[in-house]
C-alpha cells in the first residue's frame, strides 16, 4: 500500500509539471488540434483527421485561442484502427500552441454543439474572451436580464459537470497506470471521489492547490 501512494503522488507531481504544453504552431487551427490530439495518443503516427470544426475563438494572454472539433481515425492499444471524437481548446501566439493536458481534451459527447458547455469549456481553459463560431452566444441570445442570468447559471453548472467527470476520468486513468492492481485501482478511485467532493471546480483547476490538498488531505483518508 505504501509503494501505491508513492506512486500516486508521483503521478499528481507529474500532472502539475505538465500542466502547460507547448508545441509548435502549425498551418491552420484545425491541424494543430489533431496535434495535440496526435499528442495524447498510444499510435500518434496511426491519426487521420476525418473533419474538423472551429467552434469557438478568441483571444487570451498567450494569444489566439480556440475551441475545436475533430473527428479522426486511429490505432488504439491493441493496435486496432478507430473512429473518435474530441474537442480540444488550445492558444497560440504565432509561433507556439499552448494548451493544459489535464483539461484540454474533451470526448465530443461531453461537449456536444452545446453552446453554454462550448462556452464554459472555453472559459475554464482560461482561453479568454471570444465567441461561438457559426452560432448565437447563449449570453447574448435574449437580451431580458432574467434569461441572461438563467443562461449563465446553466452554463456554469453545465460546465462544472462536464469538467468534474473529465477531471475524474483523466485522473483515474493517469493514476492507474497500466495493468493496475487492484488495491491501486481502488487506491486512486478512492483520491478522486473524495478531491471531487472536498474541492471545488476552481479548486481542482488550480493544480497546485489541488496537489498539496489532495496529498496532505486526501490520500491519508484512502490509506
Amino acid at each position: 500500500m505504501k509503494r501505491d501512494l508513492n506512486v500516486l503522488i508521483a503521478v499528481l507531481v507529474m500532472l502539475v509539471v505538465v500542466a502547460g504544453c507547448d508545441a509548435i504552431l502549425g498551418s491552420d487551427e484545425e491541424f494543430n488540434a489533431g496535434e495535440i490530439i496526435k499528442d495524447n495518443l498510444k499510435s500518434p503516427s496511426s491519426f487521420k483527421k476525418l473533419d474538423g470544426k472551429v467552434l469557438w475563438r478568441g483571444k487570451n494572454d498567450f494569444g489566439e485561442s480556440f475551441v475545436v472539433r475533430i473527428n479522426y481515425e486511429a490505432k488504439n492499444s491493441f493496435g486496432v484502427s478507430i473512429q473518435d471524437c474530441h474537442v480540444v481548446a488550445y492558444s497560440n501566439n504565432g509561433k507556439q500552441l499552448h494548451w493544459n493536458p489535464v483539461s484540454s481534451i474533451w470526448p465530443c459527447k461531453t461537449v456536444g454543439d452545446n453552446p453554454n458547455i462550448i462556452e464554459g469549456f472555453a472559459e475554464g481553459n482560461g482561453l479568454g474572451k471570444g465567441s461561438l463560431v457559426g452560432q448565437s452566444s447563449s449570453s447574448t441570445a435574449n437580451p431580458e436580464v432574467a434569461v441572461q442570468q438563467v443562461s449563465a447559471k446553466t452554463s456554469e453548472s453545465s460546465f462544472e459537470s462536464s469538467f468534474i467527470k473529465s477531471w475524474r476520468e483523466s485522473f483515474v486513468t493517469s493514476c492507474n497506470g497500466q495493468n493496475a492492481a487492484e488495491v491501486r485501482v481502488k487506491l486512486c478511485e478512492c483520491v478522486a471521489e473524495k478531491s471531487i467532493q472536498a474541492l471545488t471546480v476552481d479548486q481542482l483547476q488550480d493544480q497546485e492547490y489541488a496537489l498539496d490538498y489532495i496529498k496532505t488531505t486526501i490520500v491519508p483518508q484512502c490509506q
